[in-house]
């Protein structure tokens, strides 16, 4: 359930809009160690605690969950204890949590939770409708359908928060998270990004998917990057072949993060003299494996996705930390026929 919830997020990713980056603005940034005690994190944690063999800590992490964050994954009273078999619990905090969570689930809904819910829904319905289409014609009506039902979102989140601000989780607030992901109009996520971090800070937004707003919005550029961070270089064009690294090349990359954690940026520049071969690559259909021994995808883009993840995960375990990265993949013109790829991690 939980890799469901990456694959989602990471596909969402997919369809950054390099067009609206803002310029950095480091106020805007939240320390892990301020969400450390948040109940996100506490939904993290608490694998970690299990793994180990701490079923004293793993159920204080339990008791620390929203629980609008595990209806928000399809859990529900009747599969409760199927979501308890995966951590290693005691018996007592799962019948504390049990009356906790059923509070809040027998609690009726607001409107407005569950308007932002069905947007959600659609949302996701529609981009999968795009990734599946496999024709013009059917492409070009999915892509309608698919502005259509996003000018409608954008409208309803933005008028919503100017009135109210950001909404609570008891308002749909997980739901609207991915309403204001997508939504590149010019303005939106930089007048969102404040009122998502006072409630990230509070409890009452996810970190991850805020940092994923905050990435799409103030992402520098390169020459920017290169001023404020040392870097290390890769070429990794075998992966325009859709040849995965080797495990000597993953060695080399992961020594450098041994070396220089924490990276901060993973930068892919892909250089080519035809700008459609970079639109091809970044449009590249097929989900993520997210590397972490499940293999690796079939398509060039996405190999380079399990690429990051996969490095991501593994400086996460040497710093023993919830620090995420900043990323970006970005064209650069080239007066040589031959495509490259380059990954830049920056510390």
């Amino acid at each position: 359930m939980k890799g469901k919830m990456l694959l989602f997020i990471l596909l969402s990713l997919a369809a950054y809009n390099r067009s609206s980056a803002q310029a950095f603005d480091s106020s805007l940034m939240i320390s892990p160690s301020a969400v450390r005690n948040t109940s996100f994190t506490a939904y993290f944690l608490a694998d970690s605690f299990s793994k180990a063999g701490d079923s004293i800590q793993t159920s204080a992490c339990l008791m620390r969950m929203e629980p609008y964050y595990l209806m928000y994954q399809a859990i529900s009273p009747a599969n409760l204890d199927t979501f308890f078999s995966e951590y290693k619990l005691t018996v007592r905090a799962k019948g504390e949590f049990r009356k906790k969570f059923e509070a809040v689930f027998n609690t009726p809904r607001t409107s407005t939770y569950g308007k932002f819910e069905e947007q959600f829904r659609e949302d996701q319905q529609t981009r999968r409708n795009m990734d599946m289409c496999n024709d013009s014609i059917s492409c070009a009506v999915f892509q309608r359908n698919m502005k259509q039902a996003d000018s409608v979102h954008f409208d309803y989140l933005f008028r919503y928060v100017n009135k109210y601000g950001w909404p609570k989780l008891a308002d749909g607030g997980l739901y609207a998270e991915f309403i204001a992901l997508h939504d590149a109009t010019d303005g939106h996520w930089m007048y969102y990004l404040p009122l998502m971090k006072k409630a990230v800070l509070a409890g009452q937004a996810n970190y991850n998917m805020y940092h994923n707003v905050l990435n799409r919005a103030v992402t520098p550029n390169f020459e920017k990057l290169s001023r404020n961070y040392k870097k290390i270089r890769f070429d990794i064009s075998y992966i325009l072949k859709s040849d995965p690294p080797s495990n000597a090349q993953m060695e080399l990359m992961k020594e450098a993060i041994r070396k220089y954690k924490p990276i901060k940026y993973f930068y892919f520049l892909y250089e080519s003299n035809n700008e459609k071969d970079y639109e091809i690559f970044t449009k590249a259909k097929g989900g993520h494996s997210h590397g972490r021994d499940r293999g690796w995808d079939k398509t060039s883009y996405c190999i380079a996705w399990d690429l990051m993840v996969d490095l991501e995960y593994y400086q996460k375990d040497l710093l023993s930390s919830d620090f995420n990265p900043f990323y970006q993949f970005a064209y650069e013109q080239s007066s040589y026929r031959k495509k490259k790829l380059i990954m830049y991690l920056l510390y």
